[in-house]
């Protein structure tokens, strides 16, 4: 029984670890992620916003 129990306890906590490691990856790649998409937006935004000047200051 003491056995068992202790090798039930000892798999939970690895499983946990295994768990804990993925889910931390996974946290800080969907940061990169929308870090990244972040940075995008912002780079999109200020080039059509520059072109649209640009259209507006050609058709004046």
């Amino acid at each position: 029984m003491d056995t068992s129990t202790l090798w039930r306890l000892i798999l939970i906590g690895v499983v946990a670890l295994i768990l804990l490691s993925v889910a931390g990856w996974l946290i800080g790649f969907l940061k990169s992620l929308i870090g990244t998409a972040i940075t995008i937006a912002i780079v999109v935004g200020v080039i059509w916003l520059l072109f649209n000047l640009l259209s507006k200051k050609s058709t004046y």
